[in-house]
């Protein structure tokens, strides 16, 4: 199955109808692994130690000549130790963040995660295909030490498209997906009540202002306060087949969207509201012939965020209603995200899916920039980092069985990410200054820009059941290893076990 959707990039695009590519009658994946890192290496928000276990089954199924359906279904527990500097799930994805100001609130954090897709491609012409996509992800996420929270995630993705066929080379496409992602925050506290808890309200440079957990206001306890994200994203596609053999898929997608940080209803405030775009670009050129597969595939991305703090008045009417009015507000963060990723995979063998060697080759290149407001006073942050990594595997095949030894070494470094600290303004006399957690923000740049090399070996062995099914075993593990490090220490080992069959 991974080599089957590594060759046709047509199935990872996000037009649906692209899926009547597949040939097979049916094509099945049932995979079950379990995952353990340990290590004093990682970034601010990451556990020095975890344990990841879960299961997946994928299917492509072409029910007649003119439809194919695909499905997907995974359930996968995370259990991590020592883990704080966040409120939310994904940092990254966030324009803001809630970070604890005390290292004794490190401890535990759980995440469960359910995740369900579906998909239909229909022939409605000899030219003309139509399709449709629903992706389906609920999470919980908790961290269960004081201050403590309970996150309930919705991760809702709709897509549909056509492809129609100009030629019998060229195939055009256009696809609309929509995404709907909401994280309800809960913050609660079962400890010695008259302990007063602090946490920074980050803007997203580590700087912001402290808030105490109470009964009221943006960290108020026992309530529940959505972030909600809504995208709405175009795509166009184009599929062109030199011959059997070559091939070039490209896709450009456009996504724009909004959201906001609290409860527009009765009695409800918002306290951010963000606006966001996103520009992507894949592309893929397969070359096969009788012993030498060659695939090069490639990707770039352009994020913009702007992220503004809600200003208002709260009042109570004659009639005893809470009301909320807003007067305006100010801007909070400003971020830009540019990705770049380039991959080149050489196979060998006289088959494409039991090729005995295989080759990588894969580049990234990332670059953050943030500003961040608290008026009149301003912060920056320019962050770049690299990495390249190579691979090799062999695959052994005796009658029913086959075993596949790899390695792989990958290198990362960096550059930048020192704040610069200003005002838009000059001033005279005292103003309110704003806080910060530099000490985080120096782990963070650290993380992201120390050179650092990466190990790792792969062991598989398949047993080929029957023509079409085989049956599998594989143990995988790593270590990653900086250098010259100031702020963080140690290096991170993982292992991961992973069994299941294909057919």
């Amino acid at each position: 199955m991974e080599r089957f959707t590594q060759l046709n990039s047509e199935l990872q695009s996000t037009n649906p109808s692209l899926l009547g590519i597949v040939t097979d009658s049916i094509l099945l994946n049932v995979n079950s692994y379990y995952n353990y890192g340990k290590g004093d290496f990682v970034n601010y928000y990451s556990p020095d130690q975890y344990y990841n276990a879960g299961l997946s089954t994928q299917s492509y199924n072409r029910l007649n000549n003119k439809t194919v359906v695909h499905g997907y279904a995974s359930y996968a527990y995370y259990k991590g130790d020592n883990s704080s500097g966040t409120s939310f799930l994904y940092p990254y994805r966030m324009p803001f963040n809630f970070i604890e100001r005390d290292e004794e609130a490190k401890g535990e954090r759980q995440i469960e995660q359910y995740h369900l897709k579906g998909a239909i491609s229909y022939l409605v012409s000899s030219r003309l295909s139509l399709g449709t996509k629903v992706d389906y992800q609920t999470i919980s996420f908790a961290k269960l030490k004081d201050m403590r929270n309970a996150n309930d995630i919705l991760d809702l993705k709709l897509s549909s498209g056509l492809i129609y066929q100009l030629s019998d080379k060229i195939k055009l496409g256009i696809s609309y997906k929509y995404l709907r992602y909401i994280e309800n925050l809960e913050i609660f506290q079962e400890g010695e009540a008259n302990i007063d808890h602090y946490a920074l309200v980050d803007r997203g440079t580590f700087m912001g202002v402290f808030h105490v957990y109470d009964e009221q206001g943006l960290l108020k306890t026992d309530s529940h306060k959505p972030w909600v994200d809504i995208t709405h994203g175009l795509a166009i596609q184009n599929s062109y087949h030199f011959d059997k053999n070559s091939t070039w898929f490209i896709e450009l997608a456009c996504q724009t969207g909004k959201g906001q940080f609290g409860n527009d209803g009765d009695n409800g405030i918002v306290y951010f509201r963000h606006t966001k775009t996103n520009y992507l670009l894949t592309t893929q050129f397969n070359f096969l012939n009788n012993t030498t597969s060659h695939i090069i595939s490639g990707a770039a991305s352009y994020y913009d965020l702007n992220n503004n703090e809600q200003i208002f008045k709260e009042s109570t009417s004659d009639g005893g209603l809470q009301l909320v009015t807003y007067i305006g507000e100010k801007e909070s963060l400003k971020r830009q995200h540019y990705d770049t990723r380039i991959r080149y995979n050489l196979l060998w063998g006289d088959n494409y899916f039991k090729a005995p060697w295989q080759l990588q080759v894969a580049y990234s290149y990332s670059n953050i920039q943030r500003q961040s407001s608290y008026y009149p006073y301003y912060r920056k942050q320019n962050i770049t980092w690299s990495e390249i990594n190579f691979s090799i595997s062999k695959t052994i095949i005796n009658k029913k069985t086959a075993f596949t030894i790899g390695c792989s070494s990958g290198y990362k470094e960096g550059r930048g990410g020192e704040p610069i600290d200003g005002s838009y303004i000059p001033f005279s006399g005292s103003t309110e200054q704003p806080d910060n957690l530099d000490h985080i923000l120096y782990k963070e740049k650290e993380y992201l820009t120390a050179r650092q090399l990466t190990t790792s070996a792969t062991m598989r062995a398949d047993y080929i059941y029957s023509k079409n099914m085989d049956i599998y075993l594989q143990l995988k593990g790593s270590c990653l290893k900086p250098f010259n490090l100031e702020y963080l220490e140690g290096d991170f080992i993982s292992l991961s076990v992973s069994a299941g069959l294909s057919f």
